[in-house]
């Protein structure tokens, strides 16, 4: 029998509650204060968190209302001066909203701080007043605190990934259908929480649609699921029992008037018309979008973080942040803080969902069955999630520990599940109190907040000279900003390796928000090469690719990759073409990536700085405004017409060896099939993996040679092994490959102008040969990684063992 107290070890006693009160209005402000920063002008960062400014910006000036709402796609506030439509982007459209609206009252502003100061703070007090209301204030402040307020692996990914930071409606869905689970438990039916499901139902679409909006309507439909068979079940064995059939809806009527049914009517109507609102809202854009979005974007990628992850702490010495892990785990989470809420969330709740099992607690077995769906899944060998079509784009399955603090802390305070716990942790250990139970998991919580404390991410003010800088920029003529070297880069690598100097600068495209200029920079979670195909045809790669060309040829693309020389006559000529003709109030150079001497020849070319500034991720940024007597020469259709046609080479793939193992590229070769040069052991320089059927090389005709000498080593794990290579059509080499490296030479004078060496790999391996290679290269770990070697066996077998070590390319 459960008494009047707390059983957490703390009585109602007026102290107790203060204290609760206390703590949970000190972590509030904390977080509101020093996380979010509300009270900034505004904030700059790096990565992905620069995005976020640019896409609130597009959807306030793109936003249309009536007759509903709804968005012009098109922009080319980015991707100057071509333009793309804003598809592949993150929705989420009540932060979208929220901004949009706070800059139309305000101006611009610390919107996004704002929204997150909203977001969790509706998690915050929403979670008190929906379990207050249900099992007491005391365990209404617990949950707050919990998964309001310790939500690590959602505090973690703000500000980089915001979007997935907001996870309130998510968190209340679950909450409430708990609830929902218990009040049936006990034959009780509350309309008024079955009109605020539904309102969370409609609600939770405005968050992230990517992952966060799906985490509520997976909760729905589980339960709804569940509460299906289940009524299914014991409707029919109640018709069975009296011999009027298999279903007789007298017996359903019957079943339902066992339920005592309340509501309160002001309260349905506030939730049935906030829903018509969130409907009217949210679904004309989410449509639009999902159907321009549909067909036009693979969800090629897996990110998968380990179960066993749950048991991992946020403390000093181990903590998600350790990367030795992986190796243990043998698994690739994305970030920090991916599948591994904490032992102050994961212990209570991993206990929770242990006695509801032991105890046959069905009422809540919906919760365990999400928690198990969430946690189970690999989205690329086990993708039991994406059985939810809402949930089909799933690549990241850490980020699901998102919502296990509601799971978790959910279950564990239903008072009945309180109560099972406590007493298997006495009989576990009968000399410790309650009460001291509750010391040992609030020095826990005291513990691991202390170091996510302390390693969180930092978020930089935006100084007094960056804030000139911008000045600047934004009160200079011209709708644009030419930078130099700008980035276009995307998530699925589109773009990246030929319009990106660095990866730390994908994020620059947020600076924009600040100057209000349009740019040629951005970074998009996915992106098709047809959307930049102008930029191909206007020539940019080679301006971006031969300056990145050391002295002897090679090719050299890092994560820091500096550019080597200066542009020559005829790459200057289309660069200050392209600044004279387009409507540009400057240039602005990034001068972390280029050689000291250039930025004095673009002052004597282009004219004096007038502006500098530190960035964060780039380093030294300096401006040069547009003279008066170049913006006599602007012509836009001239400017759209341009062209860069480099000076012709004797050899396109130039004279020397080209090792692609070495190389991440080079000109004149492309690839396609064959994966990017993977580390292991037992490869000295790396290999790269046979990955289609048939695997292929372009290599474009040296116009100075006459003889094209090619060499290429393959091995294979899969003994004997066959491997047909053709080149241009024309098959030159069928041979066996062995585990040693085998080196094939081959001299051809006939070349095309683009000559296409086709690699495939034979006869697949018998089950017993694949087994025993497979424990020759894993060991005991192949036995740890069942589900892998099935997948292995069943889509990769006749070619996941096929690599190339070495591949030369040298004209004569």
């Amino acid at each position: 029998m459960i008494n009047e107290k707390l059983k957490l070890g703390i009585t109602k006693d007026r102290r107790s509650g203060v204290f609760l009160w206390a703590v949970l209005i000190a972590i509030y402000l904390f977080e509101i204060l020093f996380i979010f920063k509300p009270f900034s002008a505004h904030y700059i960062s790096t990565g992905d968190s620069m995005v976020y400014p640019v896409a609130e910006d597009f959807f306030y000036k793109s936003l249309h209302l009536f007759p509903f709402p709804h968005l012009s796609l098109y922009t080319n506030d980015i991707l100057y001066p071509f333009g793309l439509d804003f598809i592949a982007h993150g929705w989420s459209l009540e932060r979208h909203y929220f901004t949009a609206i706070l800059t139309r009252l305000m101006g611009s502003g610390p919107w996004l701080a704002w929204y997150g100061c909203f977001s969790f703070s509706v998690a915050t007090f929403g979670t008190l007043f929906l379990v207050g209301s249900r099992w007491g204030t005391y365990r209404g402040i617990l949950a707050a605190i919990l998964i309001g307020l310790f939500n690590l692996s959602a505090l973690t990914k703000y500000p980089d990934h915001m979007n997935l930071s907001f996870v309130h409606w998510a968190a209340l869905s679950i909450l409430t259908d708990l609830v929902i689970c218990s009040d049936l438990a006990k034959k009780k039916i509350s309309f008024s929480l079955l009109s605020f499901r539904v309102f969370l139902l409609v609600a939770g679409v405005g968050l992230d649609v990517s992952i966060i909006a799906g985490f509520g309507l997976t909760s729905f439909a589980v339960m709804m699921g569940c509460g299906g068979y289940y009524g299914f079940i014991k409707i029919r064995g109640r018709t069975k029992k009296r011999g009027v059939g298999f279903w007789s809806l007298s017996e359903v009527k019957a079943e339902f008037s066992q339920y005592q049914c309340t509501s309160c009517w002001f309260w349905v109507s506030v939730w049935a018309l906030l829903t018509l609102v969130c409907i009217w809202a949210f679904v004309p854009i989410l449509a639009t979008v999902v159907m321009k979005y549909k067909g036009l974007f693979s969800d090629e990628g897996n990110w998968w973080a380990n179960p066993l992850r749950l048991m991992v702490p946020w403390l000093p010495i181990i903590n998600p942040n350790t990367q030795w892990l992986k190796y243990l785990f043998l698994d690739r989470p994305e970030m920090a803080g991916n599948m591994s809420p904490g032992w102050t969330l994961s212990i209570p709740g991993l206990l929770a969902i242990w006695v509801v099992y032991k105890n046959k607690l069905k009422a809540f077995y919906p919760l365990i069955i999400l928690f198990f769906i969430l946690a189970g899944t690999q989205p690329d060998i086990f993708p039991i999630i994406k059985l939810f079509p809402w949930m089909r784009a799933v690549r990241v399955s850490g980020r699901f520990s998102l919502v296990f603090p509601a799971i978790f802390i959910g279950l564990f305070l239903v008072p009945e599940i309180t109560e099972l716990v406590l007493i298997r942790l006495q009989r576990w250990q009968p000399n410790i109190d309650r009460k001291r139970w509750f010391i040992l998991w609030a020095l826990l919580f005291v513990a691991e907040g202390t170091y996510f404390f302390y390693q969180r991410p930092k978020i930089e003010k935006l100084s007094t000279d960056q804030a000139h800088f911008f000045e600047t920029i934004k009160n200079s003529q011209g709708e644009a900003l030419l930078e130099w070297p700008f980035c276009i880069s995307s998530g699925n690598g589109v773009g990246t390796e030929q319009f990106c100097a660095s990866l730390e600068q994908s994020g620059v495209s947020g600076f924009s928000h600040f100057h209000q200029k349009k740019i040629t920079s951005f970074y998009l979670g996915r992106l098709l090469e047809a959307q930049i195909a102008p930029f191909f045809l206007q020539g940019w790669q080679h301006l971006h690719a031969v300056n990145r060309t050391a002295p002897n040829g090679d090719i050299f693309i890092t994560k820091q990759a500096k550019f080597s020389r200066c542009f020559n006559k005829t790459e200057w000529a289309f660069f200050l073409d392209v600044f004279q003709t387009g409507p540009f109030s400057g240039v602005q150079l990034y001068t972390k990536y280029l050689p000291l001497e250039c930025i004095g020849e673009f002052q004597r070319k282009m004219g004096p700085i007038e502006a500098r500034t530190s960035l964060s991720g780039v380093g030294e940024v300096v401006f040069i405004k547009k003279l008066e007597g170049d913006r006599k020469n602007e012509n836009r259709d001239r400017f759209l017409s341009l062209k860069f046609i480099p000076e012709p080479k004797k050899d396109p793939v130039s004279l020397g060896t080209h090792d692609l193992i070495t190389y991440q590229g080079t000109s004149g070769v492309s690839l396609s099939g064959i994966s990017p040069v993977i580390k292991r052991p037992g490869f000295s320089t790396g290999f790269r993996r046979l990955e289609n059927p048939v695997s292929t090389i372009v290599i474009k005709g040296p116009r100075a040679a006459s003889t094209l000498k090619v060499t290429l080593a393959l091995r294979s794990a899969i003994p004997g092994q066959e491997v047909s290579l053709n080149w241009n059509g024309k098959k030159i080499i069928t041979d066996k490959v062995f585990s040693d490296p085998k080196e094939f030479v081959f001299l051809s004078d006939d070349l095309a102008g683009e000559n296409r060496l086709t690699l495939k790999a034979n006869n697949p391996p018998s089950l017993e040969v694949f087994l025993k290679t497979l424990w020759i290269q894993e060991g005991i770990k192949m036995f740890l990684r069942p589900i892998t070697i099935y997948h292995l066996w069943n889509t990769a077998g006749d070619r996941a063992f096929s690599a190339i070590t070495k591949l030369e390319i040298q004209a004569e």
